[in-house]
């Protein structure tokens, strides 16, 4: 993938006709579990991603070996507090532990790395209003809203964003 690329399909992105899209409530698609807090001392080396509030690397801070908390890999993660993460989104294809400033999204339907890939900048602009003072918690997150297209029962139209996405990233 170019940059050049990269800036091609952002333009088109932005061009998108979204005048038929639905919003459905971020909690209708996903259970949300907040992090749970693994401090620095308490930290065993090892090869689990450690998921805090960052804008890079995947959201991973470290490495961990403890295994207390340990999410499946296939889910995404959402900083829902931070001074500049919040609202960022990853999706984490291995096993994982999510900080206690990272809330966990377990789907409500088949999610693949295109479709994170996909919702990853709605969250972030789902998230724009809340920072370290208004942390986007739980209970907030579950009834905020992204906007997604849909099929034609008005479900999420999970195909059409897979597909979309796999053709964005065949061009990039």
């Amino acid at each position: 993938a170019s940059l050049e690329n990269m800036g091609k399909v952002e333009k088109e992105l932005h061009s998108a006709d979204i005048s038929g899209w639905k919003r459905f409530t971020i909690g209708s698609l996903f259970e949300i579990e907040k992090g749970t807090r693994l401090t620095r001392a308490a930290m065993i080396d090892g090869d689990t991603p450690f998921i805090g509030a960052t804008l890079e690397n995947n959201g991973i801070t470290a490495r961990v070996g403890n295994t207390g908390h340990v999410h499946p890999g296939g889910l995404m993660t959402v900083a829902y507090n931070g001074q500049k993460a919040t609202g960022k989104a990853f999706y984490q294809p291995i096993p994982f532990w999510a900080s206690d400033d990272v809330n966990v999204l377990y789907p409500k339907f088949s999610l693949t790395e295109n479709i994170a890939l996909f919702l990853a900048p709605l969250f972030w602009e789902a998230g724009r209003p809340y920072s370290f003072g208004d942390k986007w918690g739980k209970d907030v997150m579950e009834n905020d809203c992204l906007v997604l297209p849909v099929n034609a029962s008005s479900d999420p139209d999970w195909a059409y964003v897979d597909e979309y996405m796999r053709d964005v990233m065949e061009r990039a």
